[in-house]
């Protein structure tokens, strides 16, 4: 293969013996080509890959897909490290089988076919052929036409560009959920110590009986927004938190010049670890980050 960037591939199929027959010879060619090769499937999957492969199997690195789908802001960290770990080791390239776990709803649905989206510029300059397995037996008709349009090349009965391929950047913003106010979120008095505004922010998560670790990478967080806020909008101009609906949410707005990236924080910040470094540890450390255009500014809803 090209190892001079990424290929990022679906596979759509409806058998058993269609998996394992394609997904077998993918990593073989791989191995044969002193690729390094790793599997993150169903278990299911995964056992009948391991028995497929037979010896071979030793050399390829699984693990069970529901370890690895949680959100996509940690899926994204942890294959940047998978393949910066095997291409630094010597692979010549890293073949992947990456078989995405949706969830059951329709939100989720979205957010993880904005995570496919996402994967074409996070790994760009990566030496990696990704395959993406799509089982039309089980997955919505909607997640299963999300794949023309996430990846550059899809594989049914042989391998075909996609007519139906989308820029990540606009994919993802049409998938992005709209601002929707929240009420019944108090003010929080800003400071312009950060200590201050640490112990104010921890005296409320314990309030609301916060889990320790949540509550610990909820204030981590939004010391790392707070920390935009100062760099690129003279601080934050307004904290609130609270509960909604039992769980407990932090909103720091400025007004700044706003933020218009629908793939901000997402994307490794590899190149220029000065930029972007917040967003992405903030993705990291919470359950979900939101980005809220303001007229003027940028508001950014932590949940833990």
């Amino acid at each position: 293969m090209n190892t001079a960037g990424l290929r990022h591939e679906a596979f759509v199929y409806d058998s058993d013996d269609q998996f394992v027959g394609r997904m077998v010879s993918f990593l073989e060619d791989g191995l044969a080509e002193d690729a390094a090769a790793v599997a993150v499937t169903t278990r299911a999957n995964w056992a009948s890959l391991h028995d497929a492969l037979g010896d071979a199997a030793e050399r390829v690195s699984f693990t069970d897909r529901d370890a690895c789908y949680v959100r996509p802001a940690t899926a994204i960290a942890s294959y940047e490290t998978t393949l910066q770990h095997h291409l630094q080791s010597g692979a010549p390239s890293v073949r992947v089988i990456a078989e995405v776990q949706f969830g059951p709803t329709p939100e989720e649905w979205d957010e993880w076919t904005a995570y496919e989206a996402i994967a074409n510029h996070a790994f760009a300059d990566h030496a990696a052929w990704i395959m993406c397995p799509y089982d039309a037996r089980v997955l919505p008709e909607q997640v299963v036409e999300g794949a023309w349009h996430t990846h550059p090349q899809v594989l049914t009965d042989a391998s075909q560009p996609s007519a139906h391929f989308d820029e990540p950047g606009p994919l993802v913003r049409s998938l992005t959920s709209s601002y929707k106010p929240l009420h019944g979120l108090r003010r929080l008095p800003t400071s312009n110590d950060d200590e201050v505004f640490r112990e104010r922010l921890a005296a409320e998560l314990a309030a609301a009986n916060v889990p320790q670790a949540s509550a610990l990478n909820m204030l981590l967080a939004a010391s790392e927004i707070v920390a935009n806020a100062r760099r690129y909008a003279n601080g934050p101009e307004l904290v609130r938190v609270g509960q909604i609906n039992g769980t407990f949410v932090c909103e720091i707005s400025d007004r700044g010049p706003g933020l218009d990236d629908p793939l901000a924080g997402y994307l490794p910040p590899r190149a220029d670890p000065k930029r972007g470094a917040g967003l992405w540890i903030a993705r990291q450390l919470c359950s979900r980050v939101e980005l809220l255009p303001g007229a003027p500014g940028l508001t950014v809803r932590l949940w833990p």
